[in-house]
């Protein structure tokens, strides 16, 4: 008799353990915030102004962790949402002028501009090498078509266009 008590104070201390667990995880429960799709932060306009602020005070990390924790997406996610916010800003384009969609899908505008921009600095700083291999990993195009970008940005730098 004594062991069924022993037996059944364990079975029910376990349903308990197992239950208490779902009950604090995030996903899966309506009650909780749930992620939030990164196309869909580009929507929020509430964000949008935050990011906006955090980048006028030089705070860019903190925009990140504002990001990740309010909008619960990945870091990863969140500093790409926080650049293409600062990328927006430095172009002119106000959050009502361009449409979400395009900007934060990968555009080639957009995406080029903000490639651009590193492998300029990459080059300037003298890092030929490191600015083809993130060419190539961007891209995903073969070493030899990132050199002929990456000397395509350089003949521009040294030309005065870009």
């Amino acid at each position: 008799m004594n062991t069924y008590i022993i037996i059944g104070i364990g079975f029910g201390l376990l349903l308990f353990l197992i239950f208490k667990r779902s009950i604090f995880r995030k996903e899966g429960n309506a009650g909780f915030k749930t992620h939030m799709d990164p196309k869909a932060l580009m929507n929020n306009e509430k964000m949008k102004m935050a990011v906006n602020e955090f980048i006028k005070r030089g705070k860019k990390i903190e925009a990140i962790k504002y990001i990740h924790k309010s909008g619960d997406v990945t870091l990863s996610e969140a500093k790409d949402f926080v650049e293409k916010i600062e990328l927006m800003g430095r172009s002119g384009i106000s959050s009502h002028e361009g449409n979400a969609d395009n900007i934060y899908s990968n555009s080639d505008s957009a995406d080029d501009s903000l490639l651009n921009s590193k492998v300029k600095a990459l080059v300037i700083s003298g890092h030929k090498i490191n600015a083809i291999k993130l060419v190539a990993e961007e891209k995903k195009i073969r070493l030899a078509e990132a050199k002929d970008y990456v000397e395509k940005v350089e003949l521009g730098i040294t030309d005065g266009k870009i």
